[in-house]
């Protein structure tokens, strides 16, 4: 998914630019590059959670990961019963279980 925004040009009109560029995946990396088709040894990218509630805490620590309803959050690994860590728009942190239902 990339952020794309729209901005006045002196002649008249809108220019598209892009805001964010698009987000790649595989765990702590930011964007995908072509040389990069799998992804590192010991990552399993087919653990995807929906989330079935909106998650926006009020004193969120650097850890947390905020989403809203029906966000698909990518890169699951269960850090405890109760806590899932995830990447959300490139986003990587920590969220409730309860919150989420696998896919």
């Amino acid at each position: 998914m990339a952020v794309v925004g729209f901005q006045d040009v002196p002649h008249g009109g809108q220019q598209r630019i892009i805001v964010r560029p698009p987000v790649g995946g595989w765990r702590y990396k930011d964007v995908a590059t072509v040389d990069q088709q799998l992804p590192p040894p010991g990552i399993n990218t087919s653990n995807k959670v929906l989330a079935a509630y909106n998650y926006f805490p009020r004193n969120a620590g650097a850890d947390d990961l905020s989403f809203p309803k029906n966000a698909e959050i990518t890169e699951l690994q269960e850090e405890t019963p109760e806590w899932y860590s995830g990447i959300y728009c490139s986003s990587l942190g920590l969220f409730p279980s309860s919150h989420v239902r696998k896919i």
